[in-house]
């Protein structure tokens, strides 16, 4: 069994541990950006610091730092789904969450976590240069 040990995932217990790692659905192509009413764009000349815009507003230089996501097409999946539709797992480890867990458990929104990741990752209508 020693020859083995190598196997075993390394500890991760920095601040990126309680953030998702990857997801589960149950819809067919479904991806936690398709649920984003507003993406938030970092905007030092507004009072708020932000400015909301929707997706086909998007611009690649713009600097992408939140999004809203509509919590009645949220709830209408739920009813189809059930609660469990979307569960995702920490990079930490751990089990399966959905996002009623994952609030409890880190504070934070996993869809919104999961948009964020998906745009950056480039998977959006523009390109980011």
């Amino acid at each position: 069994m020693a020859e083995n040990e190598w196997l075993e995932c390394i500890p991760w217990n920095g601040t990126e541990a309680d953030l998702p790692v990857g997801e589960i659905t149950t819809i067919p192509n479904f991806r936690a950006m398709d649920l984003v009413r507003r993406w938030e764009i970092l905007d030092v000349e507004e009072e708020a610091g932000f400015r909301e815009v929707k997706g086909a507003d998007l611009k690649p230089e713009d600097k992408i730092i939140g999004c809203q996501i509509n919590e009645n097409s949220f709830d209408k999946i739920v009813t189809a789904y059930g609660k469990r539709f979307f569960v995702a797992k920490r990079a930490g480890g751990g089990t399966l969450l959905d996002r009623w867990e994952w609030k409890a458990a880190f504070g934070s929104d996993v869809l919104e976590l999961e948009a964020l990741k998906q745009i950056r990752q480039g998977n959006t209508v523009f390109k980011i240069p």
